[in-house]
């Protein structure tokens, strides 16, 4: 065999790794590894992609194709999050066509169901892509989330409706947390803003005209026909991306390549850059510690508490505004069912506009912070300032105006700053989360994932004892009031950020 062309194919491991070929976060979370794989491993045997325009590195493809996997993913998240609430307005046709009472628990488990089905989801999909890839995960779970969507629609019984809502969100849910990390792999952090502002919209936007939908089909169609539409959405997406999509995680990329390597070569000792593994470790160790990685991030690393813990507060908060404010202009404007549902577009704008802000801003500051040095993560965090301003005001304005009866577009205007606070809470939180964590993006996200499924199932349980207690205006104002209490959290990541990343860095996962 040639020297030479071994010489290309094979790089060896170096005491510093070059920065171009690995983003700044993935040499923290692997520094404390390095030393252990040149001991254990031979320098020509470790594998690295060949230079920095090697093309089977994600991060080199054209912009088209990667822009391709932003839409699959975002349209995913998008019809993922329609089910969660566009069932909400034909709720009353359910409960008559099922004969059940509209005082029966089952007719506020069949909405909750969903975000708790995610649950599990979040906790097994997310850290198996890290063990086998993104793609077979993501395939399989769209797969059988279209299978039990379509058993929803033809459900005999309230009861087998419940247990098929519930199991599609297992499945449903990966693609929200696998869109973050598919983002992280094939994007630079400069250009990574306004991927993330994409998809992160399509998986809030859902939530909002999900009832404009839902209200539509269950008046005209039928309630069934709103499992049949997200069956037809997610099924249109489906056939495409199993074609189009490709690999994305770098380890499993780089992984084929050692392993076509042993093959032509028929060295056996040809091992991954990013193999950190001990040569004797089994497939089962490898999988157990996936499953437990985003535990360990959770509880072992304060940036990732914090961040999860304020945006579940967050979120839940937002499920209280989608789940009442249908009541609240019933009850104190008298809008019409059709009418309702066109309210939820001030919300809808709102996010809209923080997903713009977001995408332009993120970049741009990106760009102009690191100014050719060191593209830090805490460069993402600023927009959350926004967030803490516009959430709290928009509660306030929400609250009040609908007290007092004042005219009904204030009330949308006070969502309106909600969802644009929202926006400029997450979209910045993701994309921290993703640059700090680039080999393991996917269980920092499933952390946050998780949270706000318990949130988004167990906040609006607590709104009617809020409002009977509180009334519209002191109640909305405690939520807004709860999120000042956070408003500090920006500064001190902002401030001292950096210091507790490094310390963290040190953790094993």
């Amino acid at each position: 065999m040639d020297a030479n062309n071994d010489d290309k194919r094979i790089s060896p491991v170096k005491e510093n790794v070059d920065s171009k070929a690995l983003d700044p976060g993935v040499l923290e979370v692997i520094a404390g590894s390095t030393n252990s794989i040149s001991e254990k491993a031979v320098d020509a045997n470790i594998v690295d992609f060949s230079g920095d325009d090697d093309p089977s590195n994600p991060m080199n493809r054209t912009s088209s194709v990667r822009w391709m996997h932003v839409g699959f993913v975002s349209f995913m998240a998008f019809v993922l999050a329609l089910g969660d609430v566009a069932f909400a307005p034909a709720i009353p046709s359910l409960l008559k066509d099922f004969n059940v009472s509209t005082n029966s628990p089952l007719s506020a488990v069949v909405i909750s169901i969903y975000s708790l089905g995610s649950i599990p989801g979040n906790m097994l999909g997310p850290p198996l892509s890290e063990w086998q890839g993104r793609l077979p995960i993501l395939h399989t779970s769209n797969c059988l989330f279209i299978t039990f969507i379509i058993a929803c629609a033809v459900s005999p019984n309230i009861h087998v409706l419940c247990a098929f809502r519930f199991i599609s969100a297992i499945f449903g849910s990966v693609a929200y947390t696998l869109g973050g990390p598919i983002i992280g792999d094939l994007f630079p952090q400069e250009k990574r803003g306004a991927a993330m502002a994409v998809f992160s919209s399509g998986q809030l936007i859902g939530p909002v005209v999900g009832p404009i939908f839902g209200g539509f089909l269950a008046q005209h169609k039928g309630w069934r026909w709103i499992f049949w539409l997200m069956a037809i959405l997610a099924g249109s997406a489906f056939g495409p991306s199993l074609l189009l999509m490709r690999e994305s995680y770098a380890p499993v990329v780089l992984e084929r390549k050692v392993k076509a390597l042993r093959i032509s070569t028929g060295n056996k000792n040809l091992r991954s850059k990013f193999d950190m593994s001990d040569e004797h470790e089994s497939a089962w160790t490898g999988f157990i510690q996936s499953l437990v990685r985003p535990a360990k991030m959770f509880f072992l690393l304060p940036m990732v508490t914090s961040i999860s813990l304020y945006f579940a507060m967050i979120y839940g908060f937002l499920y209280i505004i989608l789940t009442r404010m249908n009541l609240i202009y019933e009850t104190v404007y008298h809008f019409s069912d059709g009418d309702i549902g066109l309210t939820y577009i001030g919300l809808g704008i709102g996010l809209l506009f923080g997903s713009i802000f977001c995408g332009v801003f993120s970049d741009w500051y990106m760009k102009k912070a690191s100014a050719g040095g060191e593209q830090k993560p805490e460069y993402r965090l600023p927009p959350l300032l926004f967030g803490t301003v516009f959430i709290p005001l928009g509660f306030f304005l929400y609250g009040w105006s609908a007290r007092f009866h004042l005219h009904w577009i204030l009330p949308l205007i006070g969502t309106a700053f909600v969802g644009f606070g929202i926006m400029t809470t997450l979209i910045p939180s993701t994309n921290y989360l993703v640059d700090s964590f680039p080999l393991y993006a996917a269980s920092a996200i499933a952390v946050t994932e998780i949270l706000l499924a318990v949130s988004g199932a167990t906040f609006p349980l607590a709104a009617p004892s809020l409002y009977r207690t509180l009334g519209l205006g002191w109640g909305n104002s405690l939520l807004g009031f709860l999120t000042l209490m956070f408003a500090p959290l920006p500064w001190i990541l902002l401030r001292y950020g950096e210091r507790i990343r490094k310390r963290g860095s040190s953790v094993k996962l």
